[in-house]
């Protein structure tokens, strides 16, 4: 998405590479691995003579790209929109698949665990904690109906369904059906393009800093009202350092009070 709005500053016709290509290009994961992006979306045609070999390659020093958190959320919409399309099987097979009812007011969350705790440099995501009292603070200001949660962490999702489950209808991104569709043949990445699809069908949205989110943003059908960001900084430079950083602040600090989430709003 950086790179589509660096052309657009530069007069330039976006084309996206997907799939294997040099370094600097736009890439994704090797078509071989079935994980390519091109089998999801949809881009314009090069113009008529023109070839791979007259591709003038954005990115690194000579023609860096912004970062897509310094993007405004309905920019960014825009853009992809002027340049790219999710495939409508797709759209259909995540329509088709939908764990919730959309229509109704919908808390979307998404909650980023793993490796990002410790990758340095990767915004610090906040703790299960932090992410269930946001939660509950927002659901108190608001008529929200539902809960939705996109999460590759199985055990949030299960602590924030005893947690919210008195309150308001949860539901999430791993549904029966939403896993059969996926086990059929569709490539794992399908799970994302779908979580990110969700949440942007949501009324509110509370996340930390990451892809998904922003997705969610560029997919936002109208209904996206807010986003609630929870900032805890960024990952130190230095990968044992980090570690040794993360372990302390999600397993020992954690314990006894752990650090307060600065809360960036945004109205969409």
């Amino acid at each position: 998405m950086g790179g589509l709005k660096k052309a657009e500053e530069l007069d330039l016709l976006p084309y996206i590479q997907f799939g294997p290509g040099d370094v600097g290009k736009f890439r994704a994961f090797p078509s071989s691995v079935s994980w390519s992006w091109q089998d999801f979306f949809t881009q314009p045609e090069l113009p008529k003579g023109a070839e791979e070999g007259d591709l003038r390659v954005l990115g690194g020093l000579m023609h860096p790209w912004p970062n897509i958190f310094d993007v405004e959320p309905n920019e960014l919409r825009e853009i992809f929109e002027r340049h790219c399309s999710l495939k409508s099987a797709h759209k259909e097979t995540i329509l088709n698949n939908s764990p919730g009812q959309f229509s109704i007011p919908t808390l979307g969350v998404h909650f980023r665990a793993g490796d990002m705790r410790w990758y340095a440099l990767h915004p610090t995501p906040p703790s299960e904690g932090h992410m269930i009292r946001a939660i509950k603070r927002e659901l108190s200001t608001g008529d929200y109906k539902q809960v939705f949660i996109a999460s590759e962490s199985r055990q949030f999702i299960k602590k924030a369904e005893r947690a919210l489950s008195d309150q308001v209808a949860v539901v999430s991104g791993y549904s029966g059906d939403l896993n059969r569709a996926i086990d059929s043949g569709h490539s794992p990445i399908l799970r994302v393009i779908a979580d990110a699809h969700y949440l942007g069908s949501c009324k509110t949205v509370i996340h930390s800093r990451s892809n998904v989110a922003w997705a969610a943003f560029v997919f936002n059908s109208g209904s996206l009202e807010k986003s609630l960001e929870l900032d805890l900084g960024t990952n130190p430079s230095f990968a044992p350092w980090s570690i040794i950083r993360s372990f302390a602040f999600f397993h020992i600090v954690a314990l006894f009070k752990e650090r307060k989430a600065k809360v960036i709003t945004r109205i969409l």
